[in-house]
């Protein structure tokens, strides 16, 4: 008995030699710069909140923060630079929902999702609103339903290219309201307006900030948001699950770091994104500019969003027949 008792205390004791100097790192973190890595060039909706967050962390941790754009093949060179940095929370990335979706659309990742990247915690939810032609002869968003119901294949629908996220959701839409419509897509979305507002194409899912100036010039016609709720940004447009109960597209921006990533490192940051998220009236106005919903978080909940979403895209990539290349 007493020989066990002195391997057990000997055992315990190796342990706590290994994990002690692995807990006093994370109790001195952070003692040098962090790298932000954003993997969408600059200037974008994605590169001014993740700034904005590396200003406000570094004053919160008392240390730099180097922002390391990195964009590349749709998003994966950034998020696999950060797959394969060391998990001591000195590199870490702002990223989107496009995260989930590219499993869904590349056959060969280099990245292990939920292994080789660790969530940290969530910023915001983006609002894309459902925007058409004026000349439609509907107002709303049942109406316009109907009119497709009517007139099966007679409407078309645009994107920012095969495989987009705004493909695949308004594929998604389309089946769960039960309506068709002919898609054509695009290089990018900014190339769409112009087309819009001429009645060359009739419809496009695409994110508030964006939509918002034409929509309010009376150039285009916002019929529904695609939250699951109705927004404060805009507490007077109602949501397409009003009509097709169910049906939601909420793509998000979140911070994640490296798999692997200590604990308390992980809570440590994700107490400052929230705090930031919470208590920084700046953060929030400027939020508020982007058609941004701040949108605080543990770990654990970012999580289960991406798990759920990446059967989403794969479900949703499979029924719009987009094959992984």
């Amino acid at each position: 008995m007493e020989h066990t008792r002195r391997r057990f205390i000997g055992a315990t004791s190796i342990a706590f030699v290994i994990g002690a100097p692995l807990a006093a790192r994370a109790q001195e973190y952070p003692n040098k710069p962090l790298r932000l890595v954003i993997p969408y060039p600059g200037g974008g909706g994605t590169d001014v909140v993740g700034r904005l967050l590396a200003d406000k962390l570094r004053v919160r941790l008392g240390q730099p923060i180097i922002v390391d754009n990195r964009p590349g093949a749709a998003t994966i060179v950034g998020a696999n630079f950060v797959a394969k940095a060391p998990p001591d929370g000195y590199t870490i990335m702002v990223h989107t929902s496009a995260f989930t979706s590219s499993p869904a659309l590349v056959k060969a990742m280099p990245y292990d999702t939920m292994k080789d990247i660790a969530p940290i915690g969530s910023l915001a939810k983006l609002l894309i609103c459902l925007a058409m032609d004026p000349s439609l002869p509907v107002q709303t968003f049942p109406e316009l339903v109907a009119y497709m119901k009517a007139n099966p294949g007679k409407l078309n629908y645009a994107s920012s290219g095969i495989g987009s996220s705004n493909h695949l959701a308004m594929e998604s839409l389309l089946r769960a309201a039960g309506i068709t419509a002919t898609h054509v897509p695009y290089k990018g979305a900014g190339a769409v307006y112009p087309d819009l507002m001429s009645g060359r194409v009739h419809l496009l899912l695409d994110q508030l900030v964006t939509a918002a100036t034409y929509v309010r010039s009376g150039k285009l016609r916002a019929v529904a948001l695609t939250s699951s709720a109705r927004s404060n940004l805009w507490p007077g447009m109602p949501t397409v699950a009003e009509t097709v109960p169910g049906y939601s597209y909420e793509p998000w921006i979140a911070v994640f770091g490296p798999g692997g990533l200590p604990a308390p490192i992980v809570g440590r940051l994700n107490r400052e994104i929230n705090s930031i998220l919470t208590d920084d009236p700046d953060v929030r106005q400027r939020m508020d500019q982007l058609s941004l919903e701040a949108q605080p978080g543990s770990p654990e909940q970012l999580a289960d969003i991406v798990r759920k979403d990446l059967v989403m895209w794969r479900e949703t990539a499979k029924a719009a027949g987009v094959e992984p290349e």
